[in-house]
């Protein structure tokens, strides 16, 4: 007879669990400990696998099951059941759940102290809804990008929201993939590129090593003491490509963020919502546009995402209350792209338009946090003051300085005192930041920021640049700070995406203002090592251009190795050919004169890729 629907489950004990039976086949356990932990199939390369290259993991390496299929008498078994040795509980320890919360780099003592990332987030957040392929790229913007955009950004929604974004909002999940899959792309050529030079240079390269090894030893015995050296060489330089399967995903990413943001505008205006989601794409644009070498693009981009923001704050309901009420999250971006922006024009080497920050505005005060105040405190009253004093710096930089000193100075000295005041109060409570927690890049750049501050605000109106010579000590300081933040010599063969936007600034600053043969040699190997595994591909042609810097004012010192001001030279700007990877670095005289039809006497080097 039919059975009515449901009666079946009536006939059932519903306090018995269900028998869960095991599948009978024998599995692999010769995967690498990184697979097996990630619970997915490893193709077994050695010593690498190349599923862990492509997802951007670090290969933990293979472990030794000869151990565990050796045949053990029974007793044994029970007794080291009960009582398990240090391999089998670090194995264990392995397999545990993925911890929801936010996750850190930990050394594994256990496993001959290799390095474990574990991801930042539960791999149940990776959304169902996409293929295999968006899939390997949100994991790894899950589980690297977030950390590394939060490590320059330091703020909440870089650091922990901006993945709520990318899983609820199309556009921004668009932009994001199209960033993951556009650093997978470059670092695979990279690979490719690299292991083809290392096949055909197999045969001399004992040779090379020794005559490398000996010229460190050389150098760092005479000039630069105490730098890290390693053998290991920067990675290739090759743009993004449009016939490889992760460049083409990257181009079809990009364009569809760009689509979606246009249509989302133009269809429901500037809101909170929209405007958040349109901004935090924008920066993405700006990533794809810098880490490919176009950086007037990207600083075009950021712009006129900073000018959408600034306008619609401007615009009133018929009522006269604000169109646009900013939350803490639009203002965390906002902020965001200020001291990118601040960075970049500080800079010559973006060459940047530096019209946007040329008005010297009133300078505002701060408030002071408390030095029991949390760090995060501490960070948000830095961030809002660091932007307006950034902001100050910017303008009078790209003028020059005849013109600063034609205008009214009492003004200009009295902004400048007023930033300078507030510079000291800050120093104390950043080096005691910088003291509890010395091993923060954030924390230690911060200071060093704020002493760049110090020492340009004190000597940006001299003609000569010989009063910096007078803040060596400082200078030393801020190189001896970055010394220790250098990256271990074991670092990720995946390309990293941190920006370092303070970086720049500062060692170019450093390497510009301080004549001190040793420490520029310092500050440009440090910059060298810091950033040897970013995605910038123009990072070669930054230190290139520094070193023509100072190899040019090299051929002026004395006898004594003093740079006379005769022989010193403004770096004001980057000429950039973004189609042939060319950078004309531009350099200018400290005591130029203009001729009689109105130039000055420049010079121009070139920077090939």
């Amino acid at each position: 007879m039919p059975i009515a629907p449901g009666a079946c489950w009536n006939l059932l004990e519903r306090n018995t669990p269900p028998v869960k039976r095991r599948a009978t086949h024998a599995k692999a356990r010769t995967g690498c400990v990184t697979c097996k932990r990630r619970r997915v199939k490893c193709d077994e390369a050695k010593p690498t696998c190349a599923r862990c290259i492509k997802s951007g993991h670090k290969c933990a390496g293979y472990e030794d099951w000869s151990a565990a299929t050796d045949p053990q008498p029974p007793s044994r078994a029970r007794s080291s059941s009960k009582h398990p040795d240090k391999s089998t509980t670090a194995h264990l320890l392995l397999l545990r759940p993925k911890p929801k919360s936010p996750a850190v780099v930990v050394p594994g003592p256990n496993l001959r102290d290799r390095e474990h990332r574990v991801n930042l987030l539960h791999a149940s957040l990776t959304p169902t809804y996409l293929d295999a392929q968006d899939a390997l790229y949100f994991e790894r913007f899950k589980c690297q990008m977030i950390a590394d955009l939060g490590a320059w950004c330091g703020s909440e929604y870089w650091r922990h929201k901006i993945l709520q974004e990318v899983l609820v909002d199309k556009t921004v999940q668009h932009a994001a993939l199209g960033a993951a899959a556009m650093l997978m792309d470059i670092e695979e050529q990279q690979q490719r590129v690299a292991g083809s030079r290392l096949s055909s240079s197999h045969a001399g390269v004992e040779e090379i090593l020794g005559e490398e090894n000996a010229a460190i030893e050389k150098q760092s015995s005479q000039t630069v003491i105490g730098i890290k050296n390693t053998r290991e060489e920067a990675l290739p330089i090759v743009p993004l490509s449009s016939a490889t399967a992760h460049g083409k995903a990257a181009l079809e990413h990009y364009t569809a963020a760009i689509s979606r943001c246009r249509q989302t505008l133009v269809t429901k205006g500037v809101t909170t919502s929209t405007a958040r989601s349109s901004l935090t794409a924008t920066f993405f644009f700006s990533i794809f546009e810098l880490v490919q070498g176009n950086i007037s693009e990207a600083d075009q981009i950021l712009s006129n995402g900073v000018s959408l923001l600034d306008h619609a704050l401007c615009q009133t309901n018929p009522d006269g209350s604000p169109a646009l009420v900013p939350d803490d999250e639009l203002h965390e971006i906002h902020l965001g792209f200020d001291r990118m922006r601040v960075i970049w024009g500080l800079c010559p080497y973006f060459g940047s338009d530096r019209d946007a920050c040329a008005r010297i505005r009133e300078p505002r005060h701060f408030e002071l946090p408390s030095l029991d105040a949390p760090i995060r405190t501490k960070q948000i009253f830095w961030n809002a003051f660091s932007s307006d004093f950034g902001q100050f710096m910017v303008s009078i930089q790209g003028r020059d300085i005849r013109l600063l000193q034609g205008d009214d100075p009492s003004a200009l000295l009295t902004q400048r005192t007023k930033y300078l005041t507030q510079l000291h109060n800050w120093l104390p409570i950043l080096e005691d930041l910088c003291a509890q927690n010395p091993e923060s890049h954030i924390l230690c750049t911060t200071k060093v920021y704020a002493q760049t501050a110090i020492i340009f605000l004190n000597c940006f109106l001299d003609p000569s640049d010989l009063s910096y010579d007078a803040y060596l000590p400082m200078f030393k300081d801020i190189v001896a700070m970055y010394q220790k933040l250098l990256p271990s010599e074991t670092q990720p063969k995946y390309l990293r995406l941190t920006l370092d936007v303070d970086l720049f600034h500062i060692i170019t600053f450093t390497v510009s203002k301080c004549r001190d043969r040793e420490t520029r040699a310092i500050a440009l190997q440090v910059f060298d090592e810091m950033t040897r595994q970013q995605a910038l591909w123009t990072n070669a042609g930054m230190l290139t251009a520094l070193r023509a810097l100072v190899d040019l004012e090299d051929k002026g010192r004395d006898t004594d190795g003093f740079v006379p001001a005769s022989s010193r030279y403004h770096y004001i700007d980057s000429e950039w050919d973004f189609q042939k990877r060319q950078m004309m670095a531009v350099f200018e005289p400290v005591l130029s004169t203009a001729t009689q039809s109105g130039d000055i006497s420049i010079i121009r080097i070139p920077v090939n890729f």
